[in-house]
C-alpha cells in the first residue's frame, strides 16, 4: 500500500484533478498511521526522494493544502510545544474534520527518515528548496492576513451576523497559519542554511529576511489584538473552540528558537541582524514569548506557556535563554545607533539598511534585500523603470576597474 501510494502521488501521467486529490487524500489520511508511517519509511531511497520532491514542488500547484499536512506528520513530536495526542486547548471542532484537526487526533510519531530527505533535497537541490521556500512564504503571508482580517471582522459583527460559511473559511485560514508556521519550523531545523548561509545560497539573504518580516508581523499583530481571541471566544460560536493563540505562538516560538539559539554562534549573529533590521520588528511584541508567572506574578500579555502542561520546562529554559540573547544584541544595537551615520546611504526603498546592490546598467542603488525580493515579480527598475540585468555589491562598482565579477548576480 506505501508504495502505491507512493508511486502514483509522484506520478506525472495522472493529469486527472480529481484522481490526483483522491490519491492525495489517500497518502494524508495513510501517513497519519504511526505503522503506515513506518511503511513509508522502508521504501527505497529513490522512492523517498520523489515523495519529498513532489511535496516540495506542489506549494506552486494546486494540491499545497493537502501536502502540508503530510509534511506536518514527519515532524510533530518534534516542534516546540508539538508533542500532544490531543490539543491541549480548547475542544475539537464540529465544522472542520481534516488538515490540523486529523493531525491533532494523532499521537506524535515524527519521522526522522523523511526529516533527513527534505534535509539532503534542500542542501542538494538549490532550485527545488528555493522556490519550495518562496511558495511557503506567499501562502503563509496569505492564509495569517486572511485570518486575522476574518479574525477581527467577525468580531464586529453581531453575533446573529456572523454567517457559518465565514466560520468555515476562518478557521480553515488559522489551521493553513499554524500548518505553514510548523512546516518552517521545521525548515528552520534540519535546514538552517537555507537562511543563513548566504555564500553558499544565494537566495538564503532574501528567504531569512521575508521570514523575519513574517514573523515580526504575526508578533505585532497577535501583541496588537491581544484580547481578540478571548472576545470571539466569547462569543461560543461554533467550532471557535480550536482557534487559540498557544499553537500560533509555539509554532513562532520553534522558528525562533532553530535560528537564533540552536544554530551555530556565526548563524545566530547573521539571523540576529537580519532580525534586528527588519523595519516593523519591536522587541516589545516578543516579550509575549517570553512573559512566565513564576517570574514575578501575573504574565503583563495574560498569556504564558507556563500554563500548557505541553510546554517542557526544558522548552521554557530555553526562551528565557533566547531572552538573554536578544536583549544582549538589543543592546549592542543601540550602542550602534547612536553613532552618527549618513541619512544618504540608507536604502531608499525600506530605510532600514544601508545600500549594498547597484542595478546594472542604470545604477541606482537599494539593499540586496530589497532588489532581490523586487526582481522575484518583475526585472524593473523600482525607479526608472528601466530593464535590470544585474545587480552587483556596492563596493564592485567602486573597484569597477578590477573587474570583479564574482561579486555580480545576474537575472
Amino acid at each position: 500500500m506505501a508504495s502505491f501510494f507512493a508511486e502514483n502521488f509522484c506520478e506525472s501521467k495522472i493529469v486527472n484533478p480529481d484522481l490526483r486529490d483522491t490519491i492525495i487524500q489517500g497518502l494524508v489520511t495513510f501517513s497519519c498511521y504511526a505503522d503506515c508511517l513506518k511503511a513509508l519509511e522502508i521504501l527505497p531511497l529513490t522512492s523517498q526522494e520523489r515523495v519529498v520532491s513532489t511535496l516540495m514542488g506542489a506549494y506552486e500547484k494546486r494540491t499545497w493544502v493537502q501536502t502540508t499536512w503530510i509534511l506536518i506528520r514527519f515532524w510533530k513530536g518534534c516542534g516546540f510545544a508539538f508533542n500532544y495526542s490531543l490539543q491541549p486547548w480548547g475542544q475539537m471542532s464540529g465544522i472542520s474534520d481534516h488538515g490540523l484537526q486529523r493531525v491533532n487526533l494523532q499521537p506524535p510519531c515524527p519521522s526522522p527518515v523523511y526529516q533527513h530527505v527534505l534535509a539532503k533535497l534542500c542542501s542538494e537541490d538549490k532550485v527545488l528548496s528555493s522556490g519550495f521556500l518562496n511558495g511557503v512564504l506567499n501562502q503563509l503571508n496569505w492564509a495569517f492576513s486572511e485570518f486575522i482580517g476574518m479574525l477581527q471582522q467577525i468580531q464586529s459583527l453581531p453575533n446573529i451576523a456572523v454567517e457559518n460559511r465565514q466560520l468555515k473559511t476562518c478557521i480553515v485560514c488559522f489551521e493553513l497559519t499554524v500548518g505553514l508556521l510548523r512546516v518552517l519550523e521545521m525548515v528552520c531545523t534540519v535546514a538552517p542554511q537555507l537562511f543563513t548561509d548566504w555564500e553558499n545560497f544565494p537566495s538564503a539573504e532574501m528567504n531569512i529576511s521575508r521570514l523575519f518580516q513574517l514573523v515580526t508581523q504575526a508578533f505585532n499583530r497577535l501583541t496588537a489584538s491581544a484580547n481578540i481571541f478571548e472576545n470571539v471566544t466569547r462569543l461560543h460560536l461554533p467550532g471557535f473552540d480550536c482557534v487559540d493563540r498557544l499553537p500560533l505562538l509555539s509554532a513562532l516560538a520553534g522558528i525562533m528558537l532553530a535560528l537564533l539559539k540552536r544554530s551555530k554562534p556565526a548563524s545566530i549573529d547573521c539571523a540576529c541582524s537580519v532580525l534586528f533590521a527588519e523595519p516593523g520588528f519591536q522587541f516589545e511584541s516578543f516579550q509575549l514569548l517570553f512573559d512566565r508567572e513564576s517570574n514575578g506574578g501575573k504574565p503583563v500579555s495574560g498569556f504564558s506557556f507556563s500554563h500548557y502542561k505541553v510546554v517542557s520546562e526544558k522548552e521554557l529554559q530555553e526562551l528565557e535563554e533566547l531572552s538573554k540573547i536578544l536583549s544582549t544584541y538589543k543592546d549592542q544595537v543601540h550602542l550602534k545607533r547612536q553613532a552618527s551615520f549618513d541619512t544618504e546611504e540608507l536604502c531608499t526603498i525600506c530605510y532600514a539598511m544601508p545600500q549594498s546592490a547597484v542595478f546594472v546598467p542604470c545604477g541606482h542603488k537599494s539593499c540586496r534585500a530589497c532588489i532581490s525580493r523586487h526582481l522575484m515579480n518583475s526585472k524593473i527598475c523600482f525607479f526608472c523603470k528601466e530593464t535590470v540585468e544585474k545587480f552587483e555589491d556596492c563596493s564592485a562598482s567602486q573597484k569597477d576597474a578590477t573587474k570583479d565579477t564574482s561579486s555580480c548576480v545576474s537575472l
